[in-house]
C-alpha cells in the first residue's frame, strides 16, 4: 500500500491535461485537455470509457455533479458544456461568457452550475434548462475561482484585487471581503461542513479562513504559486497543487504539513478528492486525483488514519495541460477532466480508460463541476462560455453566454438549481440551471462606475482599456482611436 508504485498511466489525450475530477463514488475520473476533449476513465482499471467531444478549444475545467449524473466542462472556446455522465452526450452548451472559461462547479444539490473565466464574471446556470440565472460583478479584474457555501446560501469568489468576496445568493448583495493575500488568487474551496474556507494563489500562501468570523486562522507556506486546493471528505486534510510539482497534504486544523506526494513531472494545476470512500480500497482510504502540465492524471489512495499514500493510477489523459478535475458525486470511479485541448474527458478509473469525450468548447477548459445529483456537468472555458452537459446521453444541453472573456471557475449550489461562474471580465454570474438564464451579475462598483463615457478620441488602446477597468466606459464607441 505504501510503495508509491505507479500501477496505471492514462495517456490517451494528445495534449496537456488541464483538469480532472472524480465521480462522487470515486469509481470514475473525468479529464479535460488542450486537445479539446474530455475523457471518462474507470478508476480501478485505468481504461478510457469514452471521449466527450464538442468543445473547439482547450478544456480547462471539469466537474462532476454531486449526484454523479452530469459533467460540466469549461473551455477556451468561451463555452461551458453539460454532459450526461453515462452516455457522454452533451446536454447543453452555455454561451454567455465572452472569454475563456477557467472554472466550473456544481451546487451541492446538482441543480446549479457556476462558471468563471477571463471575462471577470461569475455566472450561475440552471442545470435542468441550461439557462443563465445570475451574473456576479465584484472585481477590479479577473475572477479565477468561485464556490458555493455547503448550505447554498452564499457564493465566494476570488479576484485579481487579491481579496475574496462573499455574496448573498438570494439578493445578490455583497456581504463582505476577505483581505490578506498579497498577490493574485487562483483557487478556493469550502470545507465540507462550511466552517473553513481555503484560498491560494501567486503569493505562494494558502490561507485558511474561519467563515463565521471572516478571519484567517492559518497561513500555510506552499513554496511556489498555488494552483489548486481541495478538502478531504471529512474535512481533516487539505490537499494543494502548485508549481512545485508535488501535491502537499496539510492538517486543516493545525496547518501542519503531513505529506508530499511525489511523481508529477510538471506544475500541478488541479487536485480533487472523491466524495466517498472507494469500495475497491480499504475503508480507511481516501481517493485523490491530481493533474497538470505533464498531461498525466494521477490517482492516489490516502490512509485516513496514517496519511500514508499510494499512487494507484497514472493516466496519460489529455494531449496538453490538465486544468480541472472533478469526481462524480455518485461514483468514486468516475472522474472528469478538462484542459488545454478544449476537450472534457470522462474516465472509468477501475478500467483506467476514458469512457467519453465531450467536445464543443473552442478554448481551454478551466473549470468543471458536477451537479449534486450527478446528472449534469458544468464547464468553464476560455471561449467565454459555460456549457451544461447531460451526462446520461453525454450531450451539451446548454451554452451559457454573457461573460466577455475567459471563465475560470464554476460551481453548483447545494440543490443544483443554481450555478455560479467567475471570469476574467471581473464579474460573478448566477445562472438558473433549469432555464439557463443569467439571473444576476455581481460586481463591486469600480472607481468611475456607470459614467458611460462615449465617443472618446485621441487616446491609445491601453488608455481605453484603463478607462474600462475603472468603469468609466461600458459601451464601445463607434469612433476610431
Amino acid at each position: 500500500m505504501n510503495t508509491g508504485e505507479c500501477v496505471h498511466k492514462l495517456r490517451e489525450h494528445s495534449d496537456h491535461v488541464y483538469a480532472v475530477a472524480f465521480s462522487p463514488d470515486g469509481t470514475r475520473l473525468v479529464s479535460g485537455s488542450s486537445d479539446s476533449t474530455l475523457r471518462l476513465w474507470d478508476v480501478q482499471s485505468g481504461k478510457c470509457l469514452c471521449v466527450l467531444q464538442g468543445h473547439i478549444g482547450k478544456v480547462q475545467s471539469v466537474a462532476y455533479s454531486p449526484d454523479g449524473r452530469m459533467l460540466a466542462s469549461g473551455s477556451s472556446d468561451h463555452t461551458v458544456r453539460l454532459w450526461d455522465s453515462e452516455s457522454g452526450r452533451c446536454i447543453y452548451s452555455l454561451n454567455e461568457h465572452s472569454n475563456r472559461i477557467r472554472a466550473v462547479t456544481f451546487s451541492p444539490d446538482s441543480k446549479l452550475v457556476v462558471s468563471g473565466g477571463d471575462d471577470q464574471d461569475v455566472r450561475l446556470w440552471e442545470v435542468d434548462t441550461g439557462q443563465p440565472l445570475k451574473t456576479l460583478h465584484g472585481h477590479s479584474s479577473w475572477v479565477y475561482a468561485v464556490a458555493f457555501s455547503p448550505d447554498g446560501r452564499t457564493v465566494v469568489n476570488d479576484s485579481n484585487d487579491f481579496a475574496l468576496h462573499e455574496w448573498d445568493v438570494a439578493t445578490g448583495k455583497h456581504l463582505r471581503t476577505f483581505p490578506g493575500h498579497q498577490n493574485w488568487l487562483s483557487t478556493l474551496t469550502f470545507s465540507p461542513d462550511g466552517d473553513l474556507l481555503a484560498s491560494g494563489g501567486d503569493d505562494m500562501e494558502i490561507r485558511l479562513w474561519d467563515v463565521k468570523s471572516g478571519k484567517d486562522v492559518s497561513i500555510l507556506q506552499a513554496g511556489e504559486r498555488v494552483r489548486s486546493v481541495a478538502f478531504s471528505p471529512d474535512g481533516r486534510i487539505l490537499a494543494s497543487g502548485s508549481d512545485a510539482k508535488d501535491v502537499l497534504l496539510w492538517n486543516s486544523a493545525t496547518g501542519e504539513l503531513l505529506a508530499q506526494l511525489q511523481g508529477n513531472q510538471d506544475r500541478v494545476r488541479a487536485v480533487t478528492f472523491a466524495r466517498n470512500i472507494s469500495s475497491s480500497s480499504s475503508t480507511n482510504d481516501m481517493i485523490l486525483a491530481s493533474g497538470g502540465e505533464d498531461e498525466i492524471i494521477r490517482i492516489w489512495h490516502i490512509n485516513k488514519t496514517t496519511q500514508e499514500s499510494k499512487l494507484v493510477h497514472a493516466i496519460n489523459s489529455h494531449s496538453r495541460r490538465v486544468w480541472s478535475l472533478a469526481f462524480s458525486p455518485l461514483n468514486n470511479n468516475l472522474l472528469t477532466s478538462g484542459g488545454d485541448d478544449s476537450i472534457i474527458r470522462l474516465w472509468n478509473l477501475q478500467e483506467e480508460t476514458s469512457t467519453s469525450i465531450l467536445k464543443a468548447h473552442t478554448g481551454r477548459i478551466y473549470s468543471l463541476a458536477f451537479s449534486p445529483d450527478g446528472m449534469l456537468l458544468a464547464s468553464g472555458s476560455e471561449d467565454h462560455t459555460i456549457r451544461l452537459w447531460n451526462l446520461q446521453d453525454q450531450e451539451c444541453i446548454a451554452v451559457l453566454k454573457g461573460h466577455t472573456t475567459r471563465i475560470r471557475s464554476v460551481a453548483f449550489n447545494n440543490d443544483g438549481t443554481l450555478l455560479v461562474s467567475g471570469s476574467h471580465d471581473g464579474t460573478v454570474r448566477l445562472w438558473d440551471v433549469q432555464s439557463h438564464e443569467c439571473i444576476r451579475v455581481l460586481r463591486i462598483d469600480r472607481p468611475y462606475e456607470r459614467m458611460n463615457i462615449i465617443d472618446i478620441k485621441g487616446i491609445t488602446g491601453a488608455q481605453r482599456n484603463m478607462l474600462k477597468d475603472l468603469g468609466a466606459i461600458e459601451v464601445e464607441s463607434s469612433t476610431q482611436i
